[in-house]
């Protein structure tokens, strides 16, 4: 399996659309793609325009795990164009955040930017970065950085979405309530991240060294792809491999959500069965 899928990266990984997408994409072309549900529980393919293309229990109330954090990384780009930090604004890492577990885990007292934390956070999944920005935003007090991730969905009219953390750990990790949302409404925030570019360029990296010298790489595979950036990746034990990813032709941009994928490899293999069927469609 896994050679299999190294190969169909590697088939396209350089090739670029030729025509408009939306042109050549519709419902019934794309669900005989995606026929085994045992791969995934819900799904939702649309583009910019809010056209969408394919959904499969797209308002099925699903945990999140770590595609929490891209509306944690919503939140601090948020501010920074309000004028509350920027991106140089320096952190010192609380003991709090220290003791965060999973993906890079921040040592107590290190100083790190807003922006090497935020590298952390959509590329590698740090927990440990999620929280300490968090902390950082809101003063020491992670129950009002939840609030204020709940009052964005809120604006944005993204209903289905209910944060209890800043990272998407469980409640077995944290005794909080799961963080969940519907394909759907993913979609949406999605939508919403497209204006930074900021945010798309560090989602879209595979690999990025601190200054201090933490070497990680990213825990999507797919933006090695030519065609493809960030946004966000998710996994713990009840909410199944999860995914938002950004596919881009030119100006047009089109939007994969995946919840509840059974393994990571079936999660990989639907977003490249999705970009060779694009691929095809419009040679």
């Amino acid at each position: 399996m896994k050679k299999i899928i190294i190969y169909t990266m590697f088939s396209i990984l350089s090739f670029s659309f030729s025509a408009k997408l939306s042109e050549n994409l519709n419902d019934e072309m794309l669900s005989s793609l995606y026929t085994n549900h045992l791969m995934y529980k819900s799904m939702y393919i649309g583009d910019e325009n809010k056209n969408t293309y394919y959904k499969y229990n797209e308002t099925s109330t699903r945990p999140l795990a770590s595609v929490t954090k891209l509306m944690t990384a919503t939140i601090i780009f948020d501010e920074i164009e309000q004028g509350k930090y920027s991106l140089n604004t320096k952190v010192k890492v609380d003991k709090e955040a220290s003791k965060v577990p999973y993906g890079v885990v921040l040592k107590e007292n290190k100083v790190y930017t807003v922006e090497e934390l935020l590298h952390l956070l959509l590329i590698n999944s740090s927990n440990s970065s999620a929280y300490q920005l968090a902390l950082f935003s809101s003063k020491g007090n992670v129950d009002m950085f939840v609030k204020k991730m709940n009052e964005k969905a809120k604006e944005l009219n993204l209903r289905s979405l209910r944060f209890n953390t800043p990272h998407g750990l469980p409640p077995v990790d944290t005794n909080r309530g799961m963080d969940v949302g519907n394909a759907r409404d993913i979609y949406l925030l999605a939508l919403n991240a497209l204006s930074n570019k900021k945010l798309l360029e560090i989602s879209s990296k595979y690999t990025y060294e601190t200054s201090d010298g933490i070497k990680i790489k990213s825990t999507n595979s797919l933006v090695k792809l030519d065609n493809v950036s960030g946004l966000k990746t998710g996994f713990h034990r009840r909410a199944g491999y999860n995914i938002v990813y950004l596919i881009n032709n030119g100006d047009e941009k089109i939007i994969q959500v995946i919840l509840g994928s059974n393994t990571s490899q079936n999660r990989e293999k639907l977003g490249l069965k999705t970009l060779e069927f694009m691929k095809e469609s419009v040679e």
